[in-house]
């Protein structure tokens, strides 16, 4: 309102489709469906956590992204400097032998929580540095530009969440 742009305006809307929450991708899904659909705008879909590595890019190494589910099991996925996909999103019981396995001299975690910082801190024992960050609409800014420019969409009518594992 206060810029007098109209969801007739947009030209595309980006969306964080997951892992996460099964209700709160259903509900975000549902309104960026419901803005792009009747008004032919372009949808952009980005994986969550491609979003939280995208915060610690900067740092110019393999970045291991890790959001908590329940216990000690966390979604993960890997991604090189350029934030090309090397491991691909799914879920899994972080131990000592499991993060050693994915880890290298080249890579760095991030988390999405202090608790889960201090988690796998312990576990890594300072082999690499661990960085907390809260997943933000703000680091999909420059991953949806590029996305747009390289006209990048998805289907409005068959995206889906990404859920990795079924709901409970």
């Amino acid at each position: 309102n206060e810029n007098n742009i109209g969801v007739k305006d947009l030209s595309a809307v980006s969306i964080g489709i997951g892992p996460g929450s099964f209700t709160g991708l259903r509900i975000g899904f549902s309104v960026a469906k419901g803005l792009c659909y009747p008004h032919n705008i372009n949808l952009i879909g980005i994986s969550s956590l491609k979003i939280i590595a995208n915060s610690v890019v900067k740092e110019n190494k393999c970045i291991i992204s890790l959001i908590k589910d329940k216990g000690e099991h966390y979604y993960i996925s890997k991604y090189n400097s350029d934030l090309k996909e090397i491991i691909q999103p799914k879920i899994h019981l972080i131990d000592s032998d499991f993060m050693f396995s994915i880890l290298d001299e080249k890579s760095i975690i991030v988390v999405d929580s202090d608790d889960s910082k201090e988690f796998i801190s312990q576990i890594i024992k300072d082999k690499t540095k661990v960085f907390s960050r809260i997943i933000s609409s703000v680091d999909m800014i420059s991953l949806s530009f590029k996305s747009f420019e390289e006209k990048k969409f998805e289907d409005i009518a068959y995206i889906e969440p990404m859920y990795v594992k079924k709901p409970y």
